[in-house]
């Protein structure tokens, strides 16, 4: 088991200068909303959960529905009562989670399921359940891990997580719920491994305990200001892809880095593939293109529709104004794609009205 390392003693030098003139702007904003959150904090529980209630109740679309979810995008900084260790979601109470500071765990509280991609994490599931080995990497806190995990009883599940306090939180939700079958490596994904420890930082804009942004510092197509960094291990994606059939990535913009040095094995097992395509990731919306045009892949786009992705558009970063997306499905171009199953899938999702997609988080 890899060693958590304090914050303190691994905060980097290079991240522990004043922010730079363009993150005043976020120093100012990540203020106001612990003034905001502290605020909320003073507000007992038993006065607005009457509103997430008001919203799971009301009618789809309606203008109900609208105002309490409104109400409730104002009330997710508030984080639930602290005298309770976990919660049930509230739309599907057999699943439970820790009540740490996260923002995924603050919108699974006051939204439930549907609070954070839940007719993504619905197609994630089905094709969970069809599934012989699975990898996640980038598991977080475990919400896809333990959506996942519960549909996959006779499947290899691998779910790595980076970050050492998140790695923590991941193990005690699928313990919460049971799923002691799961493989937990806490450990940095990389394409090809030169060194055994890497640099990972999290992003200056993201303040919570088990901070979903985190990232490695060399490499990737991203980066960001940093507020702290860890040491932490790293791990070959060739180790960890054989036998694996279900492939998902959300490792804040190091997706092109792990595919592209094991493209030749992308192309001979073709796995089905979960990533999240950011818009400025223009390597990896080439890579994505490249497997569609070569005719082993062909893209969806993972959206109310899952309807199929020009690869031009991948490219052109036409993912979140065309489709309503940024994140798609690769699945092998020979094979049917089980739209009808799948479809029925996504739609067990409470698809509520969430600010204009019904696909993505709230």
């Amino acid at each position: 088991m890899t060693p958590v390392i304090s914050e303190a003693a691994t905060a980097a030098p290079a991240y522990a200068h004043s922010p730079a003139l363009g993150e005043i702007g976020t120093a100012l904003r990540l203020t106001l909303r612990k003034t905001y959150a502290a605020c909320l904090n003073q507000i007992p529980d038993a006065y607005v959960l009457p509103i997430r209630q008001a919203y799971l109740e009301a009618p789809d679309g309606s203008v109900r529905q609208r105002l309490c979810h409104n109400l409730l995008k104002c009330l997710r900084y508030k984080h639930p009562d602290p005298t309770n260790e976990t919660f049930a979601l509230v739309d599907e109470p057999s699943f439970r989670f820790a009540n740490v500071n996260s923002i995924v765990a603050r919108h699974l509280y006051w939204f439930g399921f549907r609070g954070w991609e839940g007719a993504e994490v619905r197609a994630w599931q089905f094709f969970c359940s069809r599934a012989t080995g699975i990898l996640e990497v980038g598991a977080n806190i475990g919400f896809y891990t333990v959506c996942g995990a519960s549909r996959a009883a006779h499947a290899r599940y691998t779910a790595v997580e980076p970050h050492p306090r998140t790695a923590r939180v991941l193990r005690r939700n699928l313990e919460l719920n049971g799923l002691d079958g799961v493989n937990v490596i806490e450990a940095a994904v990389v394409g090809r491994k030169t060194r055994d420890r890497m640099t990972l930082v999290v992003p200056f804009a993201d303040q919570d305990d088990a901070p979903p942004g985190s990232f490695l510092q060399s490499g990737g197509e991203l980066s960001a200001a940093g507020r702290i960094a860890y040491d932490v291990p790293v791990e070959a994606i060739h180790d960890l892809l054989p036998g694996v059939d279900l492939l998902k990535l959300d490792v804040e913009g190091y997706e092109f880095d792990i595919l592209n040095p094991v493209r030749e094995y992308l192309l001979r097992e073709r796995p089905t593939i979960f990533v999240e395509v950011l818009s400025r990731a223009k390597k990896l919306q080439q890579l994505i293109a490249d497997l569609a045009r070569c005719g082993a892949y062909r893209i969806y786009a993972v959206n109310s529709t899952l309807g199929e992705v020009d690869p031009e558009d991948v490219v052109r970063g036409q993912l979140g104004g065309k489709y309503d997306t940024r994140d798609v499905l690769l699945f092998r171009a020979n094979r049917p794609l089980p739209l009808h199953d799948l479809c029925e899938a996504a739609r067990c999702a409470p698809a509520r009205w969430v600010g204009g997609s019904r696909m993505h988080r709230t």
